[in-house]
């Protein structure tokens, strides 16, 4: 014959199944998966769909910086036409044992197009201050698209 539990016995019980549900329901209310929706809306995009839609065309405003040693550990100037990635974008994957001279995106190609204008760039930095679909140029990679005085300009871009 089955023993009676107490109703103290039978309350710690529900109390603790009460306990766990809430434990897991924080817990997975504090994930964020990152949404594969398109770059247009703002939103990041998986990694997995950046690196495999080479052809994406991302919009946003390009502007210049001045060049030197970037996030991807290497030492570049103004001469050279490289480029720094928005951080949303740059930090969307993640970099192996969180070095980011070791990001995916280090040492890709991208073709910047403003208008009938365009200019290939090597990515090498990270960009702090740009929103997602900004990409910051080289000196030399501006003046391929645009005048220094303009400052900011509309631009798309892909990786190649």
């Amino acid at each position: 014959m089955p023993q009676k539990m107490s109703p103290k016995k039978i309350f710690y019980l529900i109390t603790s199944f009460v306990l766990l549900f809430l434990m897991f329901a924080v817990n997975l209310s504090n994930c964020n998966p990152i949404p594969t929706t398109d770059i247009d809306d703002n939103s990041i995009i998986s990694s997995s769909s950046i690196l495999s839609k080479r052809g994406k065309t991302y919009r946003g405003e390009a502007t210049f910086y001045d060049v030197g040693l970037g996030a991807c550990g290497k030492q570049n100037n103004n001469n050279q036409r490289v480029a720094a990635i928005s951080h949303g974008l740059f930090d969307s994957i993640p970099s192996p044992g969180g070095n980011p001279n070791k990001n995916k995106f280090c040492g890709k190609k991208a073709r910047v197009s403003r208008g009938k204008k365009s200019v290939v760039v090597t990515v090498v930095d990270r960009c702090g201050g740009c929103n997602f679909g900004d990409i910051d140029l080289s000196p030399s990679a501006f003046d391929k698209i645009a005048k220094p005085a303009e400052g900011r300009v509309n631009v798309q871009w892909r990786f190649i």
